[in-house]
């Protein structure tokens, strides 16, 4: 009679969980929208690289911070810049 009783509520013999479960979703984050260069951060890039060196991203950044604070540019921005660049001069 018990083994009839677990059989209508189910045909997996599953033990019932007290545990609560957390499920854990994926949020997108809202992009942020972008921001055009203006010719005075690609200058102060390209100046930067002339005087500092490729790969200084974080020096050049602190050297010329009053044209990149501006719009909030990151090392990696400026790097991602700097390849966009010279994408025409390989």
């Amino acid at each position: 009679m018990a083994a009839e009783k677990k059989n209508e509520n189910s045909e997996f013999d599953f033990a019932p969980d007290d545990e609560e479960v957390e499920l854990k979703f994926k949020v997108k984050k809202k992009r942020q929208k972008r921001i055009p260069y203006s010719d005075e951060e690609k200058k102060a890039l390209l100046d930067g690289v002339q005087e500092f060196g490729k790969g200084a991203w974080r020096t050049i950044r602190d050297h010329y911070a009053d044209i990149f604070d501006v719009n909030n540019r990151s090392t990696v921005n400026l790097k991602d810049l700097h390849r966009t660049l010279t994408k025409s001069e390989r």
